[in-house]
């Protein structure tokens, strides 16, 4: 924690302090005159050229409008010339009113207007950049004169003039979203701004050695903050616009200026701070100032997880009418409790009070609103008199400023914040009033009623807020679709204040009394930015392919005609539809049939028509199988190879972690893993060899014990270390395969309500589906076992293990033992785990083995055959290695052992975006647009244009196997030839081809294809290819246990995938693709795939801005990297 002691201002009083921002500016200009007052990416202004800047601005202002307070608009980016105009306005005389430049029109004017502003500043080079010129633009300057900072006269004087200030007087007004549907404007004075900057400075030990970020508008409250801490105590102020770099590059930014000081609102940090890996090398930065929205813990624990123990993170509670109210140190010990961080303890000159409906101050310990009392709290809103006097209320001795927040003090007298009181929201740092944004959607001829509201983005980082509007329309047959109305919106709202989600209804809830219910309104789901004809199903089997679609796409309306990828259909997808209409009309087609028949109403068509592709025998359960020596899977086959040979076998490997938070039952977490490892045998299952032949173990029985690792006693350093020790142990273990059980369950202990869970699973046993199989099943069972009802089993609960704790008692009956007796009978007669009137899980209709014995009953004769000449055909007289250029020689590699490394890449939401509508204009899937751009960075690095990619799929078929959890997963040798120079969309087409030709030949295991295609191994490269491409759709589950909140925790792990040269692994998230490229250390340098990260980076950028070019005119080198070139 700071120390304001240890500050050297030493708390000046109010009384004491200076009568004005300028005066108090103009000493530090005395002071540090030749000391760095502000630098920007192109100049560095001293405080005695930024004092004689702003001199110049100030004599130009008087000299146009004469002296007396008046409001001057300022229109700028975040730059030098902003904050040279603050102060011009200032030594003027007058105040200031900022405005972001990047707003739309409609609201720039209503807010010069609003504001009687006559007198515009601005730079006449970023207006032009900004597209502010165009003639749409026109009516912000029409009417008003403009003083543009870059066309002032050089020979005014610099001199200071000699115009004084009161500390009474305005020194700007800020405009935030206002109730009536119009931004409303806070008066602030100029002892505001000296008292805000007193207890920042005194909280954060500021002085003149410190080096601020200034990341945000002058328009955003919080630069005012960040401006005047800085030069108000001679220190140096770095503004950047974030918008115009991606959060990856802010870290080196903020290292590179050697930034001590930096302010962010929470969105922000939580977004920069999940782009670290580890403790981030920021030695000079010491405090980080977070605030204006709610500040989660998770915010905190990414600090404590990111920062060094040099650095503090200050939570603030504050807004645009008084700032700082309260504010509490977080430290890398700092112990964390609860969903959210403490708003903290009292600033000097700012007491807070907790009121009831009435204005009386609620009793100790229970919830109000909060109320701050100051002195130097806002004058009230501009021309808003009704709205002043409501907000701002005094009895005599006091002036009291109503927050509209609600608030609990602790028995310390610690605040907490518990949200908003009213409809005001906080949407990225920045105040909405969403009867503004219901303003703008009425005053559209399409809308009739509208209701907006804001919740957790699903699809976002935790905790992030977005906007939802519910609207009824004035003609149902003539919607406007999301993007329409978020066009027009766009007109008259900034970005922020724009929802992210439409919900038409065909009337909006209404309570009792006729007011709207907002609690009823329907969850934003992925239809919200859709627009869907729904033509119904017409006959059976449109209405059984309906169904399918909308379990497998989790689409709770479509029609028949609705094309499968524009609903976000993938390959994955369109593999779980086949398998389903196998399933259900025993009619077998391929892959290429989804792409050929995209609708409900084709495919119905060519089912209809009874053409079928290919023939699989049917898949049943085999019970005297297990009397028999169960053979390997083919997958299976290879796995086990390659760990016989493998000294660092954990490398196989599959991990998980989660966070846990809340109560957990202990026992019942243990009796359903033990419970699932009985549903399924391969968890059951070891690798046993006969006659030299490896064959499969299944165990009868399997007590399961799980681990426990109690560090709740230890100091929080100390834990932390140990949490890392034992979660390398797990991600690392070791398994013997001949010893089962293969996988390994660790709970750790951090307090009595913070666990983390750790799960690792051997490949030979699992894969990625296969762990969401066991997340889920694990949520359900633990759910079940956690329900304070009677023994659900017919006939009471003498005969039923499952229920049985230590002593013979139930675990609702307590119990102090953690022994559980062993399963035995299996799960038959259980109904909550087995599908019956408990509502659990259905039974499994075959096991692993079964399928393990369906696989070799099917894949000989002329159906391996015939599998095995595509390929022979597909492959023929294929280049054995792809040549990329490496920064080491290739060494035999099983002397050498595999080494892995791995480099993070982020395709960002626009370009995700991009990609996905590219893919869909194309009739392709996304899998299939990112790996042909994959295959262009290849070609472009080896001068090859016949390359082979590997990739894997998940293998589910037949259907039957989707719900069994084993090692199903097959890889794919995709042949790409980049012949005679095509276009990127001339080969997408290619590839979509190549693809499904492959995926209908996929039962052939990769080592039997190396076998039958007789391509001689080698020590030092993988044979056929070289290089993975994943993209990973597989929904990823979570665990949802009852009275719990789970998160999963970010590993970045080297995975099997270390065996390759190179594997680029992406996953779809709601609006990014995120990922990794995991490299063969033995062959390249960090540096290296770091600079190939970056060149697939600009590369896929450029394909979705002209995918219609030869694939050798993509410009893969960034502007430094061809400077470099051209210099050496």
């Amino acid at each position: 924690m700071i120390s304001p002691a240890a500050n050297r201002i030493q708390n000046i009083g109010v009384n004491i302090i200076n009568p004005s921002i300028i005066k108090r500016f103009q000493e530090q200009v005395i002071s540090y005159g030749d000391r760095l007052a502000i630098k920007s990416q192109d100049s560095t202004i001293t405080y005695k050229e930024l004092n004689g800047w702003a001199n110049q601005i100030a004599r130009t202002i008087v000299e146009k409008r004469g002296v007396g307070a008046e409001p001057i608009a300022l229109l700028f980016e975040t730059r030098p010339e902003a904050i040279a105009a603050m102060l011009g306005v200032l030594k003027a005389g007058k105040f200031y009113v900022p405005l972001d430049i990047s707003w739309p029109g409609y609201r720039l004017n209503s807010i010069l207007e609003d504001s009687q502003t006559e007198l515009i500043l601005s730079d006449s080079r970023q207006f032009q950049a900004t597209g502010l010129d165009h003639p749409d633009w026109a009516s912000v300057v029409s009417n008003r004169d403009v003083l543009w900072l870059d066309n002032l006269d050089g020979a005014i004087s610099k001199e200071n003039l000699e115009i004084q200030s009161h500390p009474d007087d305005l020194a700007y007004i800020i405009y935030t979203s206002g109730s009536s549907g119009q931004p409303k404007g806070v008066m602030q004075n100029h002892r505001y701004v000296l008292n805000l900057y007193r207890n920042y400075t005194n909280s954060g030990a500021m002085t003149e050695h410190d080096r601020f970020s200034l990341l945000y508008s002058a328009a955003f409250a919080g630069a005012v903050r960040d401006i005047y801490c800085a030069l108000l105590n001679g220190a140096a102020l770095l503004p950047l616009n974030v918008k115009q770099i991606s959060l990856h590059h802010l870290g080196g930014w903020l290292q590179d200026n050697e930034i001590t000081v930096m302010f962010a609102v929470a969105t922000l940090f939580r977004h920069f701070a999940a782009t670290l890996k580890g403790v981030g090398n920021f030695p000079k930065l010491r405090l980080i100032q977070i605030g204006s929205e709610t500040v989660y813990r998770q915010d905190a624990e990414l600090f404590q997880e990111h920062f060094s123990s040099g650095c503090t993170l200050m939570v603030n509670l504050g807004g645009t009418e008084i700032s700082p109210v309260r504010q509490f140190p977080v430290a890398k010990s700092t112990v964390l409790t609860g969903s959210t961080v403490l708003a903290g303890y009292g600033v000097e000159g700012t007491e807070v009070w907790l009121w009831d409906e009435s204005g009386q101050e609620v009793p100790p310990g229970e919830v109000g609103e909060i109320v701050v009392s100051s002195r130097q709290v806002a004058l009230g809103y501009w021309h808003q008199p009704e709205l002043t006097e409501r907000v701002f209320v005094s009895d005599g001795d006091r002036h009291y400023f109503k927050t509209g927040d609600l608030g609990q003090l602790l028995p310390d007298g610690c605040l907490l914040h518990l949200g908003r009181k009213d409809f005001q929201v906080k949407i990225r740092g920045y105040r909405v009033e969403t009867s503004e944004v219901e303003g703008v959607l009425l005053s559209l001829e399409s809308v009739r009623e509208a209701v907006v509201t804001a919740q957790v983005d699903v699809g976002g980082a935790v905790a992030d807020r977005c906007l939802v509007a519910y609207l009824t329309a004035v003609n149902s047959e003539n919607k406007p679709t999301a993007k329409e109305l978020k066009e027009a919106m766009a007109t008259r709202l900034p970005d922020y204040a724009i929802p992210a989600y439409f919900v038409w209804l065909e009337s909006l809830p209404l309570t009792a009394t006729g007011k709207i219910d907002r609690r009823s309104l329907p969850k934003p789901d992925t239809l919200l930015t859709s627009d869907l004809d729904i033509v119904p199903a017409r006959n059976a089997t449109e209405e059984i392919l309906v169904q399918i679609w909308s379990e497998v796409l989790n689409r709770q309306a479509l029609g028949v005609e609705n094309n499968f990828f524009d609903l976000g259909g993938n390959s994955l997808h369109a593999s779980r539809v086949l398998a389903r209409i196998s399933e259900k009309f025993k009619s077998e087609l391929s892959l290429k049939t989804i792409f050929a028949a995209p609708t409900i109403a084709q495919l119905a068509k060519h089912l209809e028509s009874g053409k079928t592709e290919t023939s699989l025998p049917p898949l049943v359960p085999m019970p005297t199988l297990r009397e028999t020596q169960i053979p390997l899977s083919l997958a299976q086959q290879r796995l086990w190879f390659l760990d016989r040979l493998e000294t660092k076998k954990n490398i196989y490997n599959l991990f998980r972690g989660f966070r846990l938070t809340g109560k957990i039952d202990v026992g019942c977490l243990e009796r359903a893993i033990e419970a699932i490892i009985e549903r399924h045998e391969i968890l059951r299952t070891s690798f046993d060899v006969v006659d030299g032949v490896p064959i499969q173990a299944i165990a009868p029985s399997l007590p399961f014990v799980l681990e426990i690792s109690d560090l709740q006693d230890l100091p929080a350093t100390e834990r932390s270390a140990k949490v890392e020790e034992i979660t390398r142990e797990v991600q690392g273990w070791n398994f013997d395969l001949a010893k089962p059980p293969l996988l390994k369950i660790v709970l750790i202990c951090l307090s009595d309500r913070e666990y983390n869970l750790l799960i690792t699973m051997h490949h030979i046993i699992s894969d990625d589906w296969s762990i969401q199989v066991f997340l889920k099943e694990l949520s359900v069972i633990y759910r079940v076992f956690c329900q304070p009802t009677p023994n659900p089993l017919p006939g009471g609960g003498e005969d039923n293990p499952i229920l049985e704790r230590g002593e013979g008692k139930s675990i609702l009956e307590g119990g102090e033992s953690n022994t559980l007796l062993p399963l035995s009978g299996g799960l038959k007669g259980n109904p909550l785990l087995g599908g019956g009137e408990g509502g659990g899980l259905p039974p499994l209709p075959i096991q692993y083995a079964d399928y393990t014995h369906w696989q070799h009953e099917y894949l000989v004769g002329d159906v391996l055959e015939e599998q095995l000449d595509y390929w022979r055909t597909q492959l023929a007289d294929v280049p054995p290695l792809l040549e990329l250029p490496t920064d080491f020689p290739r060494i035999n590699n099983a002397d050498a052992g595999f080494q892995s490394g791995i480099v993070s890449l982020k395709i960002d939401s626009k370009t995700t975006e991009k990609l996905k509508n590219l893919s869909q204009r194309s009739q392709t899937t996304l899998f299939v647009t990112l790996l042909t751009a994959w295959a262009v960075l290849l070609s472009r690095y080896s001068n090859q244009e016949d390359i082979v990619v590997g990739t894997a799929i998940a293998n589910r078929n037949p259907a039957i196997t989707e719900q069994l959890i084993g090692f199903f997963v097959s890889t794919l040798a995709l042949r790409i030839k980049l012949l005679d120079n095509p276009t990127f969309l001339n080969l997408l087409d290619r590839v979509q081809q190549t693809a499904l030709d492959a995926h209908a030949h996929a039962d052939v295991p990769f080592d039997r294809l190396v076998e039958a295609l007789q391509i001689q191994r080698h020590s030092n490269y993988n044979p056929i290819f070289q290089v993975m491409f994943i993209l990973q759709n597989v929904t990823q589950e979570n665990l949802v246990f009852p009275s719990l909140e789970t998160q999963q925790l970010d590993f970045l792990k080297p995975t099997a995938g270390a065996t390759f040269d190179l594997t680029l692994s992406l996953t779809e998230n709601s609006e990014s693709l995120v990922g990794t490229l995991e490299y063969n250390t033995n062959l390249f340098l960090p540096a290296t795939i770091e600079g190939m990260a970056g060149h697939f980076l600009r590369l896929v950028e450029a394909i979705t801005d002209s995918p219609e070019m030869a694939i050798t005119k993509y410009p893969l080198l960034s502007s430094q990297e061809r400077q470099q070139l051209l210099i050496e």
